[in-house]
């Protein structure tokens, strides 16, 4: 029971990082196209 519980936190865990990333990417991209513009 241990294990599934730590597995699944585990999971939870690798998603929110991907979702970070995700979100990283997205805000650089804005920034740039932002600066690009007058």
């Amino acid at each position: 029971m241990e294990l599934v519980r730590h597995l699944s936190y585990f999971k939870v865990n690798l998603f929110g990082t991907c979702v970070r990333l995700v979100w990283n990417l997205k805000n650089e991209k804005g920034a740039r196209t932002n600066v690009k513009r007058p």
